[in-house]
């Protein structure tokens, strides 16, 4: 039996105008821009650049969005573009020095001043806001030359990549120039074939190699507020009744009381802020803190870090191996000693002891010393601490006890080292640590 699909619901973006009840929405030049790819339709409100906004936009930005938009089509998503005749931006000794209201779209969208009021139904599309259109004073095209150059880069150069931009008008005027239409693009990709007599040649396919989704192009309502317009493509396409939003010059007014909150609001949010912070330093040490865990499960170099941090907790100076091979020096009281470090899935064995032994005999013959050995075994380091040192879970056997009594080596269990290390904590005596590793032999008893 085949498993059902299951997805989370449809995702839907305002970009250009902000404010809907329950739709995310974002500013074509604020705010941070979220992964339009991510959203299964994006209704784009060009009316609300004008000349001002353009003057202050990042074409970084722009490009992002176009770039975004190529792959949001090609998954499948459908743009709905209010559109708005061509406005253009001079940007004297920048690149490029003009900027237009369309610069961010990923096929060019052409358009002409032109008035009328003859129209002509195609589909019953959006029919609850066009039917506002009693007439138009623009008319808006597709160029034979609309594509992009990052839909190019993302399907491919044009010698070797053929595309199609069919379109289906929804309101056509009474000599069929488009009032609103919807469209996709087609990708037709390069094949090679061999000729049965003569040499190969390339074709393309007869049928697209992929089809994007639609974009949905829509006249701009005379006369209408730009947010009343978005509002009522939401309702249409969601079915959601969208709540009446204010007009922009009604949020130019000013309310007695409104600024007093906001400014408590500012306050407030300062101090959320301020809290915040100081969580994140709180978690820190929490993590921190739990690190030392590690001596009782980490292996390799993750445990010889941590050994080597909880060895200068306790008061102990560290540093690299300089003599062998050894995980680090320890020096403390004046003297230095050897320290190696274990962790095994089983028992601490003689093999471990030779290995620090060699060291030792190492360090002699440099220096002409006798040094002390440590090593610190995290044995069985896979069970819980109350399950080790058993009699069948022994943490040091006793032939590797009896020769690290010999070769003057102290044993430090990682579980005994951290119920002492846990007392230090709350104590801070480090040299209660300290002096029986360095002074005693054998297993260390704290």
């Amino acid at each position: 039996m085949k498993s059902q699909e299951v997805r989370t619901p449809l995702r839907y973006l305002v970009l250009g105008s902000t404010g809907y009840g329950g739709v995310e929405s974002v500013d074509w030049l604020e705010g941070e821009l979220p992964n339009l790819v991510d959203y299964d339709l994006i209704i784009v409100d060009v009316p609300v650049l004008t000349v001002d906004r353009l003057a202050s936009a990042d074409l970084k930005r722009f490009d992002q969005i176009k770039t975004q938009f190529v792959q949001f089509l090609h998954s499948g998503g459908t743009l709905v573009i209010i559109t708005n005749p061509i406005i253009s931006h001079k940007r004297p000794n920048r690149y490029p020095e003009i900027i237009t209201n369309y610069n961010w779209s990923p096929i060019t969208i052409g358009t002409q001043f032109e008035k009328g009021k003859s129209i002509v139904e195609k589909q019953e599309e959006f029919k609850n806001y066009l039917s506002l259109l009693s007439e138009w004073d623009y008319l808006f095209f597709i160029p034979s030359n609309c594509l992009s150059d990052s839909l190019t880069h993302f399907y491919g150069p044009t010698h070797k990549t053929k595309y199609g931009v069919p379109c289906k008008p929804i309101l056509e005027n009474r000599y069929g120039k488009a009032l609103a239409e919807r469209c996709h693009i087609e990708v037709y990709y390069e094949r090679t074939k061999s000729g049965a007599y003569g040499p190969s040649y390339t074709e393309y396919p007869a049928k697209p190699d992929h089809l994007t989704g639609d974009i949905i192009l829509l006249p701009r309502i005379p006369g209408l507020d730009n947010r009343k317009a978005v509002s009522l493509i939401l309702q249409e396409i969601t079915g959601l009744p969208q709540q009446t939003l204010s007009p922009e010059w009604a949020d130019k007014l000013i309310v007695p009381g409104v600024p007093d909150l906001v400014i408590q609001i500012d306050e407030k949010r300062g101090q959320i802020q301020a809290l915040e912070t100081e969580i994140t330093d709180l978690n820190e040490n929490v993590d921190s803190l739990n690190e030392y865990k590690r001596l009782l499960y980490a292996t390799g170099s993750e445990l010889e870090n941590i050994v080597e941090r909880c060895f200068k907790e306790i008061g102990g100076q560290v540093s690299p191996a300089k003599y062998s091979q050894e995980e680090f020096v320890l020096t403390y009281d004046g003297n230095e000693y050897i320290v190696e470090v274990k962790g095994a899935s089983k028992s601490i064995a003689l093999s471990h002891l030779r290995q620090i032994n060699d060291y030792l005999l190492k360090y002699q013959e440099d220096t002409g010393k006798i040094c002390k050995g440590i090593l610190f075994g995290n044995a069985w380091c896979t069970l819980s601490p109350q399950d080790r040192d058993k009699s069948d879970t022994l943490v040091f056997p006793d032939n590797v006890v009896k020769r690290s009594e010999k070769w003057d080596i102290a044993l430090v269990s990682s579980t005994d080292f951290y119920k002492a290390f846990t007392m230090f904590l709350e104590h801070g005596k480090g040299d209660s640590l300290l002096n029986p590793i360095t002074t005693q032999k054998g297993v260390i008893k704290f």
